[in-house]
């Protein structure tokens, strides 16, 4: 983006690189925004965040860390 910008407001722009650009940047980030809502109007995307993030997932991803089963090296 900021690449695009730059090419904005420079003196001499050059349009065919703006194009270039353009025509490979857009169209995979609007398959990928269409994929998005497709998944989301399917139901199949979702965050199951019932509590709080550091409870749902900062809490469990420090136990197992800790856990003897990470830290167990000698067997």
């Amino acid at each position: 983006m900021q690449y695009y910008l730059f090419l904005v407001f420079k003196t001499k722009v050059k349009w065919k690189s703006i194009i270039i650009f353009t025509l490979l940047t857009v169209p995979p980030f609007v398959y990928a925004l269409s994929f998005a809502f497709a998944i989301k109007n399917s139901g199949d995307l979702y965050l199951a965040v019932y509590d709080s993030f550091i409870s749902e997932s900062l809490i469990p991803l420090f136990n197992d860390i800790i856990s003897s089963r990470l830290t167990n090296w000698g067997g």
